[in-house]
């Protein structure tokens, strides 16, 4: 029996497909570069969601927003115009979702498990040079030393 409701199920189906699109973006916009490299990639997020791996599958969705938000912004807006196509939203919406789900932790003052540790590990990596962050970096670097303490 599955430990996972259809919703969720569903839900990470979307996290995969939503990958291997921007696997596709990239493949198709450098494939010298990309191609072999993307496709063992894109086996593996297969490989991950049939085995209801779905820690794995979020982990590959927060690396490949991070590694979005590394391209230019012709890039961005060229990956946003194909998700848009496809899902009916963009890059706007996935990184406002990140800032929720960012607020929603520090909202409640204390990380509870793994993946919010990685997430607001990741999300901190994207924001602490941000003069305009500085605040709510420091508070998440302390919310993620604090995790680490009490899981030693």
């Amino acid at each position: 029996m599955n430990k996972y409701s259809a919703e969720e199920i569903e839900e990470h189906r979307a996290v995969m497909e939503w990958c291997l699109a921007v696997i596709d973006f990239k493949i198709e916009r450098r494939p010298e570069v990309f191609g072999a490299i993307y496709q063992s990639t894109k086996k593996n997020l297969r490989r991950a969601f049939e085995r209801s791996d779905f820690r794995g599958l979020r982990a590959a969705y927060r690396d490949f927003i991070e590694e979005i938000k590394g391209e230019s912004i012709q890039s961005q807006r060229a990956l946003d115009t194909v998700l848009r196509e496809k899902f009916g939203s963009g890059l706007d919406e996935v990184f406002a979702e990140s800032d929720r789900k960012a607020d929603k932790i520090l909202k409640r003052g204390k990380i509870k498990n793994e993946d919010e540790f990685y997430f607001l590990r990741e999300y901190f990596e994207s924001i602490w040079e941000d003069d305009k962050q500085r605040e709510r970096a420091a508070l998440i670097d302390e919310m993620l030393a604090e995790f680490e303490k009490r899981e030693e």
